[in-house]
């Protein structure tokens, strides 16, 4: 029995021991990665900060754009179930003219008469009023007073259903100090061709034949623990026709939407629309007009509606520490590439 009981305690003792070598010991290095996207699967594309460098024309303009990755490696030698070793080729499609999610980022008013979208408002001391439609109401069934923007489907001949890859670049195998640069960038031309849309009320809109090209350089992904794939930065030269824009860009994963300035909401109550974590607080909205708030108390002013709390975070990673940017409506990193690194 005692020699029984010291065995049991030698194996218990050698099982406690391989599982503490296991936690101290070192780790593989991470590979290179990029998060993937899929409109199919609800995974987003990475959103994609843009700061204006230069720019000859209004194609500098550009907030942001959604960029879409996957990564491949070569396939197993001959007669092996080995992959081969070395570095992965990254497959890139870039969308400031196609969104890869809905296929169009051009849009038209087909219904000019009653884009009231100053409705309410004052225009030099007077009131902005619409004679030929409502003030609210449901958009696809009732005529109010707002632009009405139909999506207007770009196409490029050599690629009509946008399936192609827009380009391609080579990846190491493994980061160099926590980062990995993506290097040997393909062309990514599109060509569009013109297109003419019929307004409801009457006439057409054109949109003439158009090239677009986006050239990639200084592209660097993050490869620590605090964001693994999810973030990059990078030079981006874009070219819309005649229009030449040098832009500093910085991604990031996933794309979450917020609030945006028209949404009558304040900075505070669109800033947890982002919060990673759950938010007990109280969301308050207004009886008669004017940006709903926050409350920490469990209630609400006099005027306004109690409607409830939230109970999961909004999905962004917390080292981002996310903010709203109510100018373009999306939760944004209030940290820096350099701050993600380990």
């Amino acid at each position: 029995m005692n020699s029984l009981r010291i065995g049991l305690l030698g194996l218990v003792a050698a099982v406690a021991g391989f599982a503490l070598s296991g936690c101290f010991a070192s780790q593989p290095t991470p590979e290179c990665s990029v998060q993937g996207s899929s409109a199919g699967l609800g995974i987003t594309p990475y959103h994609v900060a843009l700061t204006k460098v230069d720019a000859t024309g209004t194609c500098g303009d550009m907030p942001y754009l959604l960029v879409g990755t996957q990564r491949s490696r070569l396939p197993p030698a001959m007669g092996s179930t080995q992959p081969v070793s070395g570095g992965f080729t990254m497959h890139i499609k870039t969308s400031p003219a196609i969104d890869m999610y809905n296929g169009f980022t051009f849009s038209a008013d087909s219904d000019p008469s009653n884009d009231c979208s100053l409705f309410g408002s004052l225009v030099d001391g007077e009131e902005v009023l619409c004679d030929m439609c409502v003030a609210s109401g449901d958009p696809a069934e009732e005529n109010v007073c707002m632009p009405v923007p139909d999506p207007v489907y770009r196409v490029d001949p050599a690629d009509p259903d946008q399936a192609n890859v827009l380009g391609t670049a080579k990846l190491p195998q493994y980061p160099t100090d926590g980062v990995c640069t993506a290097t040997d960038f393909s062309a990514t031309v599109q060509n569009f061709q013109e297109e003419v849309v019929d307004l409801i009320d009457g006439g057409t809109e054109t949109f003439p034949a158009l090239t677009v090209n986006t050239e990639w350089s200084a592209f660097e992904i993050l490869a620590s623990s605090k964001a693994p794939g999810t973030v990059w930065r990078a030079k981006l030269k874009y070219t819309e026709g005649n229009c030449v824009a040098n832009f500093d860009a910085f991604a990031f994963w996933p794309e979450l939407h917020c609030s945006t300035t028209a949404d009558g909401v304040t900075q505070e109550y669109a800033d947890e629309e982002c919060n990673p974590k759950e938010n007990l607080n109280v969301q308050c909205f207004p009886e008669m007009g004017g940006p709903a708030t926050i409350s920490t108390d469990g209630g609400c002013d006099t005027g306004f509606i109690l409607m409830g709390q939230r109970v999961l975070g909004s999905g962004m990673n917390p080292e981002f520490m996310p903010k709203c940017d109510m100018t373009v409506g999306f939760c944004t990193p209030s940290v820096t590439f350099d701050d993600l690194k380990d």
